[in-house]
């Protein structure tokens, strides 16, 4: 787990992808916590949080107990930033983290032998580039059948920023209007390498 505050929490994930510590561990999901009596009092961190639930698999939304007026705002504005994330309501941030919770289990807590490390990788692409919307639907149907999970946000040409979920094969593109940083995407995969995926994204963006 790692606490990131207001950090880019992308970066965690670059991290993780990289040298020793990639050979021993990966991200296997990104969760948020909302401060619900704060959270329409960001101010000038407002672009700083909404990035974090961009890029969130779950979001918490703690402290219900303190507000008094209803909190569907607060849901409709988190859906409307990231339309994939699941969203848990809490007190005290008391949700359970129950096995097959997440997109991809890292952990086989079922079986007691120990089991091998998977050769899992997670890897990030961050790019200023804008792609077509066809050359992008081409791309991630290229990439998705090699990957457990890619999501993320990318930027196209047409103005517009396309959020993408990807599982197993199976993925869902879904338009969030504009969103104001580089594309985003995340892949866990045993399949193919950061250069080779970021090499592939290069190609298509300039069809």
């Amino acid at each position: 787990m790692e606490a990131s505050g207001l950090s880019d929490t992308t970066s965690v994930s670059e991290v993780l992808s990289v040298g020793n510590i990639g050979e021993k561990i990966y991200l296997a999901s990104n969760w948020c916590v909302v401060d619900a009596l704060n959270f329409n009092k960001t101010g000038l961190m407002k672009q700083r949080v909404s990035h974090q639930l961009r890029m969130a698999d779950f979001v918490i939304v703690n402290k219900t107990d303190l507000i008094k007026e209803n909190t569907d705002s607060i849901y409709v504005e988190i859906k409307k930033i990231n339309p994939f994330a699941k969203i848990y309501s809490s007190e005290y941030c008391n949700v359970d983290f129950e096995e097959g919770t997440h997109p991809f289990n890292k952990f086989y807590l079922s079986r007691v032998e120990s089991l091998d490390r998977p050769e899992v990788k997670s890897m990030v692409i961050k790019s200023s580039r804008k792609i077509s919307p066809s050359s992008f639907q081409n791309f991630i149907e290229e990439w998705a059948k090699k990957a457990y999970r890619i999501k993320g946000f990318v930027n196209l040409d047409s103005g517009e920023t396309m959020a993408v979920q990807s599982i197993l094969g199976e993925y869902i593109l879904k338009p969030v209007g504009q969103f104001y940083h580089s594309t985003e995407l995340i892949a866990i995969t045993t399949e193919f390498t950061l250069k080779e995926w970021h090499q592939s994204f290069k190609e298509f963006s300039n069809r």
